[in-house]
């Protein structure tokens, strides 16, 4: 069992490895009433059965479990979940890929959010993967998440009982929001993402932020692929001399997305953002901190399919403690990374290469976005069992 010691009312800055699984196994220990889980990737290999096990005690002692699996991320372990019959053990997969319904591909369930008993939270963009949790010849995926006991954890026990049960009670849920973002004391925000069911609430807290910083502004983040919407947003910052770095992965689960990720290098640096590119390990963080006042991460990458497509789910911190641990992750990843020039991109097969993965990349989310849009005016699109 896990030494983890969480206090009460804690809010902490977690990354990925075996600090964010210590934590999880804590919590699943912990739970007195009920657990939901709800991931995009819950692999079947060391870590993912491990968790699969703790989930399993915890129902033996009683509590219900909740979990809820997108099924093209979590495919790997399905047949193995479905034949698991256990009492208090409650499982749905999100969206099936049958041939028939393939052109649902680009509608995911892809936050990643653990909460027990509507009192603990734990929000990032960490799967369920040994890629997560490191090994000893691989370094864990970098990635972060946040945990935090306070009213919030209600709305997140409410906002994932809605997806378990396919009810969507908008109401209630803004008129909890509100109550607790008009407390002055209020040390963070959930926000969603759900672009079909009309809550933009992470991408717009992007721009918010962007227009908003006076000093500095750092971006984390695995699959970069932003609209124009938000390279204008950064433009207009750093004419107003707001200081831009972004951080990207030299190296990447998808090598296509990298080259076409490189084909923005020279428009920003037209628009005078530092980029730094981190070789150590992949890249899997959503995060950004303005002005050491902000700092939020979650699931949301910036592109097409996130902004449009995905269920996604982000925290936004105010908190002094989770501001300076945040602080710390970003001078550590920018000190041991490598600054761009602009002169990587003058070699012609560079430029020729980007521009046609950037293209390719683009095409592909666009259209894994509109399908399920246009089967969705048409009444066909639901979350199934």
């Amino acid at each position: 069992m896990t030494s983890v010691n969480l206090k009460t009312n804690e809010i902490l800055f977690v990354k990925s490895g075996e600090e964010y699984f210590d934590i999880l196994k804590k919590m699943i220990a912990d739970a007195k009433k009920d657990i939901h889980f709800q991931t995009y990737i819950f692999e079947d290999d060391y870590i993912g059965n491990e968790i699969l096990n703790r989930l399993l005690d915890a129902a033996k002692r009683g509590i219900k479990v909740y979990l809820v699996l997108d099924l093209f991320g979590s495919k790997n372990i399905f047949f193995k979940i479905k034949k698991i019959n256990s009492v208090n053990f409650y499982v749905k997969f999100f969206g099936r890929l049958q041939f028939r319904h393939l052109l649902f591909a680009g509608r995911r369930l892809h936050h990643k959010v653990i909460c027990t008993d509507g009192e603990k939270s734990l929000i990032g963009g960490i799967n369920i993967a040994d890629k997560y949790y490191g090994t000893s010849d691989e370094p864990a995926w970098l990635d972060h998440a946040i945990y935090f006991e306070n009213q919030w954890s209600r709305i997140v026990k409410d906002i994932c009982n809605s997806i378990y049960l396919r009810e969507f009670n908008v109401k209630y849920q803004l008129k909890e929001k509100r109550k607790l973002l008009e407390m002055p004391n209020n040390p963070l925000w959930v926000l969603q993402n759900d672009w079909m069911r009309r809550r933009n609430e992470i991408y717009e807290s992007y721009l918010s932020l962007i227009h908003c910083a006076k000093v500095e502004i750092l971006i984390m983040n695995a699959y970069f692929l932003p609209g124009r919407r938000l390279l204008r947003a950064l433009k207009k910052a750093t004419m107003k001399g707001v200081n831009v770095k972004i951080i990207l992965g030299k190296k990447s689960d998808v090598p296509l997305i990298r080259y076409a990720i490189m084909h923005s290098y020279n428009l920003l640096s037209k628009y005078k953002i530092e980029i730094y590119e981190w070789e150590k390990s992949i890249i899997h963080a959503k995060s950004m901190l303005v002005d050491n006042q902000y700092f939020m991460t979650g699931s949301f990458n910036l592109n097409f399919l996130s902004q449009f497509g995905s269920i996604e789910m982000n925290v936004l911190c105010y908190h002094t403690k989770i501001i300076s641990k945040a602080r710390e992750e970003f001078n550590f990843i920018i000190e041991h990374s490598e600054k761009i020039s602009p002169l990587i991109m003058e070699k012609l097969h560079v430029r020729v290469l980007s521009f046609l993965a950037y293209q390719v990349i683009r095409l592909a989310l666009k259209l894994l976005v509109w399908f399920p849009f246009y089967k969705a005016r048409k009444k066909k699109w639901k979350l199934e069992d």
